[in-house]
């Protein structure tokens, strides 16, 4: 288990961090090994994005924005939460000492929570900043799932050694936009900010959209060793087909 807090030099900045990853290991028997592991990740912080480059790389006719300003709104802007839960499995079995075939699974389900408010133009005056917002709304999830199964097996034809892998390789990644919307945020003075007074327009734009990626590979490769010099012949399969 690990715990991290991160500060910056930008105001109202925060980042926290947490980590559980227990593993649990089983040999099954003499030649057979299991292993289940788990991970939650938890991240919080409030969304920055940077200051315009006119008055930072930029001359600015008001002189230089302060490299700490924030161009959010604490009242608007909520921290960004990010949970996301992985669960998997690896099991080992050594049929022979040169021959072993291992399976492994691994399934990741992220979930992203914010409503951020973004830079979006610089007026002429050089310090009034137009800005928007954007809500995930129901959340902004990702979940892929992996499964891998290959043997390795090691080998002589006469004076060459071999090194023969072959395995297939199942994928599944899902993106979905829950009822995701934006807008426009009321602008903000650079050079002498208001915080707390931010009013956000009615949505002016909706995202709930669903993408679902599978995937197949199958591949073979030989590490060939002829005396003192290794090759590498390989073959690679891959088809992937996307659902909207």
């Amino acid at each position: 288990m690990a715990a991290e807090t991160t500060e910056s030099f930008v105001d109202f900045f925060e980042r926290d961090r947490y980590l559980v990853n227990p593993v649990l290991s089983w040999q099954i028997g003499d030649n057979t090994n299991l292993t289940f592991d788990f991970e939650y990740r938890h991240i919080q912080y409030l969304p920055e994005f940077g200051l315009p480059a006119v008055g930072t790389v930029l001359d600015n006719p008001n002189g230089d924005i302060p490299e700490e300003r924030f161009i959010g709104d604490v009242d608007v802007s909520g921290d960004r939460d990010t949970n996301s839960y992985r669960l998997g499995y690896d099991l080992e079995h050594q049929f022979s000492e040169n021959w072993k075939l291992r399976n492994a699974f691994s399934a990741l389900w992220r979930k992203e929570d914010s409503i951020a408010i973004t830079p979006s133009n610089l007026d002429a005056d050089g310090r009034t900043l137009s800005r928007g917002y954007f809500d995930t709304g129901e959340g902004f999830k990702t979940n892929t799932y992996t499964l891998d199964t290959y043997t390795v097996g090691n080998f002589n034809t006469s004076s060459i050694k071999h090194e023969l892998v072959t395995g297939i390789e199942l994928a599944r990644a899902e993106t979905i936009n829950d009822e995701s919307f934006g807008g426009d945020v009321s602008p903000i003075d650079l050079f002498d900010p208001q915080y707390g007074v931010a009013s956000l327009s009615e949505p002016t734009f909706f995202v709930d959209t669903k993408n679902t990626q599978d995937s197949l590979g199958i591949y073979l490769q030989d590490r060939v060793v002829i005396y003192k010099l290794a090759l590498l012949p390989c073959f690679f399969y891959f088809k992937q087909n996307s659902q909207f």
